[in-house]
């Protein structure tokens, strides 16, 4: 199989897709020496039916016309309401993934941020070393 770098892909795009059509043989276009991607030549499909083409590929079993799903479908049904779980809270999921060992809490104390400190700008510094 030939392989081109992407630069030079890009330079002889068209050079390039013909003579993967001439040749037969696919390409592979790399960029630092990893494939990205594969160019290959097209192939005509065969002629004649498609249809019946899997017969005997695939199996049904069961009755798939005389079905009653309607159980399935009930939400008045408390069968079917029972089989739904109900989706954890936030605080829920931390006390699960605590209680895993997944999470540990800081035991450090909260703290909110504090009021920046003023200082002058580097442009201020250097014009009050400088005198002016």
């Amino acid at each position: 199989m030939k392989t081109m770098l992407v630069s030079e892909f890009k330079a002889k795009c068209i050079a390039a897709l013909k003579e993967v059509y001439r040749s037969r043989e696919p390409m592979v276009v790399t960029l630092r020496g990893k494939p990205i991607v594969t160019i290959q030549p097209f192939t005509e499909f065969p002629p004649g039916k498609q249809l019946g083409r899997l017969k005997g590929k695939m199996a049904i079993h069961g009755d798939i016309v005389h079905t009653d799903s309607t159980d399935d479908w009930d939400m008045s049904n408390p069968k079917s309401r029972a089989d739904e779980q109900r989706e954890p809270t936030p605080d829920e999921r931390l006390k699960e993934l605590e209680r895993s060992g997944s999470l540990v809490r800081s035991t450090l104390p909260r703290r909110m941020f504090g009021p920046v400190e003023r200082r002058p700008g580097a442009l201020s510094r250097f014009l009050a070393e400088r005198g002016e």
